[in-house]
């Protein structure tokens, strides 16, 4: 207890660029309308079903939206469905979207989805550019029904048709690729695609994995790669820790920031060959002692997977996380909220929890 102090950490440098501020949810699962102003830190605590994790997977759900292709069939009803089981009970259709503010005009965009049978189309879809400030009409860079697909044509200055969209597609990530030269389409690509969502990273004792068979993971080792963010439930996290060391500023932070939760005699955090060119985690303390990642508590790896998410930001528009204070002391909470407070002055913290103590 002596050796984990309070400390006044260096803060990261603000970025300026796209950020979502508003995301819009209606009838997905249990929530029936949901619009959420999601500037700065935000924190969703309730009772089970009330909703927080069904609002975490419409983030996931919106950041796959920015690959384009199948995204009916592929995404709603393979990887987060049947279908069926996604749209609120009692209804046959549900919408999705998202404010974008920072690089430009403020953008809106929204798309619908309506059951076909055991299938799904996407029925509606706009992009809504604000030029000017309200009360002024949006001038419109995307208008889709069932029956048309409007484009602004930017070089003519006004709407125009365009070749059918197929009813499994989404329009605007389609434009971004190339399809039709429309500015507001590729910032809303890249706002999409800068949604971070993370469930609990999986952090339990070696001996309860193996039981398993799990050999991924914040406690295994992992190949070195050019990694841009941590990857969900923290698989390359040696990776990742080996992408901050190259930057001076942001590992000496990490240091610093990581006593408080494995004690105040840590010096530095190593990379050391495991065998077929992956790399494990060592902690150094002092001059010789040193200590293998796989040794910590539950608490101490996932703290150090979370400074790992909040310094390897790579045009992150908005991070969400489900439950990040699970195994922690509660000194380690404050921490932790230390942490995400400051990075929610530049990129929208959106974090679901069942702890009082945290909020």
């Amino acid at each position: 207890a002596q050796g984990r102090a309070r400390h006044s950490w260096p803060r990261a440098p603000v970025m300026a660029s796209d950020r979502i501020t508003r995301v819009r949810v209606e009838g997905l699962r249990v929530l029936e309308r949901v619009m959420l102003d999601v500037r700065g830190m935000n924190v969703l605590i309730g009772e089970n079903g009330s909703g927080k994790s069904t609002l975490l997977e419409a983030l996931e759900l919106l950041r796959r939206a920015s690959s384009g292709g199948n995204y009916a069939d592929a995404v709603l009803g393979t990887e987060h469905g049947p279908i069926q089981e996604l749209v609120r009970l009692g209804t046959d259709r549900m919408t999705l979207g998202v404010r974008v503010e920072g690089d430009g005009a403020a953008i809106e965009y929204a798309f619908t989805v309506a059951l076909a049978g055991t299938s799904c189309v996407i029925s509606e879809e706009h992009l809504d550019v604000y030029q000017r400030p309200p009360p002024a009409e949006p001038l419109h860079a995307l208008l889709r029904t069932p029956e048309k697909t409007l484009w602004f044509n930017q070089e003519k200055g006004r709407l125009e048709p365009v070749p059918t969209v197929p009813p499994h597609a989404l329009a605007a990530p389609s434009a971004a690729q190339g399809l039709v030269s429309q500015d507001a389409a590729v910032r809303l690509r890249r706002a999409l695609e800068g949604i971070e969502v993370h469930p609990p990273f999986d952090v339990r004792p070696l001996w309860q994995q193996q039981e398993q068979q799990v050999r991924r993971g914040p406690r295994w080792p992992a190949r070195p790669s050019a990694t841009s963010r941590v990857e969900r439930f923290g698989y390359d996290l040696p990776a990742a820790f080996a992408v901050l060391r190259n930057d001076r500023e942001k590992w000496e932070r990490l240091i610093a920031r990581a006593r408080a939760a494995v004690g105040a005699e840590l010096t530095d955090i190593v990379l050391d060959p495991a065998g077929g060119g992956q790399l494990d985690i060592g902690l150094r303390f002092g001059p010789s002692q040193k200590l293998p990642l796989h040794c910590l508590s539950e608490g101490q790896v996932s703290f150090l997977a979370l400074l790992a998410v909040a310094e390897l930001d790579s045009g992150r528009t908005l991070l969400a996380l489900d439950e990040p204070d699970v195994h922690f002391h509660p000194e380690l909470v404050a921490n932790l909220v230390k942490i995400l407070e400051e990075l929610s002055s530049d990129c929208p913290v959106v974090i679901a929890t069942h702890s009082d103590r945290l909020l």
